[in-house]
Formats: C-alpha cells, sequence, structure tokens
C-alpha cells in the first residue's frame, strides 16, 4: 500500500487519511502479514495523481513479483 501526505488537499483531510492507512497496516499486522507480504510506503508531500502513482510503481512491480527488467534502449 502506499499514500501520499496530499491526498485529501486539506491538511486535516490529509492527516486522517494516512492515520487510516497506519491503523489498516497495524491491523493486517496482527492479522499475521509480515513484511515480505505487507509493504506500507507514506510519500511525503506526494498527492492523489497518477504521475504520483507511477513514480512509485516500479517498486510495486518489485515487492510483487522480485526484479524487474528495465527496457532496452
Amino acid at each position: 500500500m502506499a499514500i501520499g501526505t496530499r491526498e485529501a488537499g486539506r491538511a486535516d483531510q490529509d492527516m486522517q487519511v494516512v492515520n487510516d492507512v497506519l491503523q489498516l497496516e497495524r491491523i493486517l499486522r496482527r492479522a499475521g502479514l509480515a513484511e515480505n507480504r505487507l509493504r506500507v510506503l507514506i510519500d511525503e508531500g506526494a498527492t492523489h495523481s497518477e504521475g504520483e502513482w507511477a513514480k512509485r510503481f516500479p517498486e510495486a512491480l518489485t515487492f510483487l513479483f522480485g526484479r524487474v527488467a528495465q527496457p532496452a534502449l
């Protein structure tokens, strides 16, 4: 799971969204999901946008599937 700290566009809502994700992480950890099954990234300053998701996508693929091959130039 990944989330930015500026997802909602208002400081109070941004904080609530981050807190909700952290609470969900705690619940999932207590349910038995270890580091190799769940990764949570809080991306400082990131907004709710395709550009931010694209920045995090390679790391997500690596986590899910192992090393991701780089395209040939």
